[in-house]
């Protein structure tokens, strides 16, 4: 297996080509929500570990949960696609538009919420028609359209921030997209919070593909 600390250093040149589209995803005006100014309500220090210890979405806020939640459905999506080339019948690339795509985001969500205290303990199911209405309606985060790796960092203004998503969805698929597994890449992450490092963008997907290596 190739090194993962290789990829770090090529990260922001292969970020552009990550994803099959320009973003559709974030555009450069906020969504029509009670804050404008920042991507989210509450930041959080040392993500890595709070993604370890499974807290990652706990001490945000409710707008912030349903953000994380979709945006880290749509990047797996993508990237299953992107990796293997298949797709869930009720996803968006599998042809799920009478519903919006909202079968395959409905049953993420259920996904999530078997995995004890993964969810914050407000989340109920009031709370999941929220999320998924968020995901229908909101300009900006619809289940629907695509999303790229530098959309997410530059929305976010966190390039670690796709790795983030990547490991969230990983803890609630039970893998990484395409069958991946990601955790030398969350302990290399580990190791870089713990020296008071900053986080960066962590492109793991060409680990698995050999004739990518750089």
């Amino acid at each position: 297996m190739v090194d993962p600390k290789i990829y770090a250093e090529n990260a922001q040149a292969r970020a552009a080509t990550d994803a099959p589209s320009e973003p559709q995803h974030h555009s450069t005006q906020a969504p029509n929500t009670a804050s404008h100014n920042q991507p989210l309500d509450i930041n959080i220090k040392k993500p890595f570990h709070r993604l370890h210890a499974k807290t990652w979405l706990h001490g945000r806020s409710e707008r912030d949960v349903y953000k994380l939640l979709i945006d880290t459905y749509r990047l797996r999506v993508v990237e299953d696609h992107n990796l293997t080339g298949n797709v869930d019948v009720d996803s968006p690339y599998g042809g799920a538009t009478a519903d919006g795509g909202t079968s395959g985001f409905r049953r993420f969500l259920r996904m999530a919420q078997r995995i004890p205290g993964l969810l914050p303990e407000w989340w109920c199911p009031a709370k999941t028609t929220e999320c998924i209405q968020m995901g229908c309606r909101t300009r900006g985060w619809n289940v629907e359209a695509t999303i790229t790796i530098r959309a997410i960092m530059m929305y976010y203004g966190d390039n670690s921030m796709p790795m983030q998503l990547r490991m969230l969805g990983e803890q609630i698929y039970g893998t990484g997209p395409g069958g991946q597994n990601g955790a030398g890449v969350m302990q290399l992450q580990l190791q870089i919070e713990s020296r008071g490092c900053e986080t960066g963008y962590l492109d793991s997907s060409p680990l698995f593909h050999p004739q990518n290596d750089v």
